[in-house]
C-alpha cells in the first residue's frame, strides 16, 4: 500500500451497504480533520481482495485495488480498476478506472468514463457520464444538471421454449431484447453470458402471445 501521510483502514469484509456508508461517515469524520493528499495502491504481492477506507483533501489511485474502495475528500479522482464495489463523497468525483459491482457516489461535481459492473446510485448538483460509460445494472441518477454521453442501453432477458413447425417444443434457453435510447434495436438469440446471473418471473403475456 502506498501512502502518504493520512487515513487508512484496510479492513476484509463489509458486504452490508450500511456498512459502507458508515465507514464513508467514519471517513469523512476523520478526513475532515486533515489536509493531506492520499494516494492508494492495491497490495498486489498480499493477493487478499481487502477493502480500502481512505479519506483526506485529495484522493486518488496510484494502481488498481482488489477489493471495496470507500473515500471521502474534497476531491477524489479513480484512475486505476476498483475491482470490488465503490462508495464515494466529495465535492468532486472523477471515476475514468473500471468499477467491478456497485458503484455510489455524492457530492458537488460527479464525473465517470469508466465500466460499472453493478449497479449505479449518483447524485450531485452536476452529474456527467461519456461516451464510453458503460453500467451493467439498474442506474439511479439525480443532479441539478445531468449529461449522459453516447447511447443509453436497456437489456431484458427471456427464457422459454420455441415451438417447432411440427408442433413439438425446443429445448428453453435464455434470449436478450436490447433497447438502445429506448428502442428496440435487436433480438439475440444466444444471450447466455448478457443474460448470466438474470432472475427470472412468470411472464403470462407472452404465454398468450399468437404463434
Amino acid at each position: 500500500m502506498t501512502l502518504t501521510p493520512a487515513f487508512h483502514m484496510n479492513i476484509k469484509s463489509s458486504n452490508s451497504p450500511w456498512q459502507r456508508l458508515a465507514h464513508t461517515g467514519l471517513a469523512a469524520f476523520v478526513g475532515a480533520m486533515m489536509s493531506w493528499p492520499v494516494a492508494a495502491a492495491d497490495e498486489s504481492a498480499s493477493g487478499a481482495a481487502a477493502n480500502v477506507y481512505l479519506a483526506g483533501a485529495e484522493v486518488h489511485t496510484e494502481g488498481p485495488i482488489a477489493g471495496d474502495l470507500v473515500a471521502a475528500a474534497g476531491r477524489i479522482r479513480v484512475a486505476h480498476a476498483v475491482g470490488g464495489a465503490s462508495v464515494f463523497a466529495a465535492g468532486s468525483i472523477e471515476v475514468y478506472g473500471n468499477i467491478g459491482d456497485d458503484l455510489r457516489a455524492a457530492g458537488g461535481v460527479i464525473g465517470g468514463a469508466g465500466h460499472v459492473g453493478g449497479e449505479a446510485l449518483l447524485a450531485g448538483g452536476s452529474v456527467a457520464l461519456g461516451p464510453y460509460s458503460e453500467i451493467d445494472g439498474r442506474a439511479w441518477i439525480a443532479g441539478n444538471d445531468i449529461v449522459v454521453g453516447g447511447r443509453l442501453r436497456y437489456v431484458s432477458c427471456l427464457r422459454f421454449a420455441a415451438r417447432d413447425s411440427d408442433g413439438g417444443y425446443r429445448e428453453g434457453r435464455a434470449r436478450a431484447v436490447l433497447y438502445v435510447d429506448g428502442r428496440l434495436d435487436r433480438l439475440v438469440e444466444n444471450a447466455g453470458e448478457i443474460c448470466a446471473g438474470a432472475t427470472y418471473a412468470p411472464f403470462p403475456e407472452l404465454e398468450k402471445l399468437p404463434r
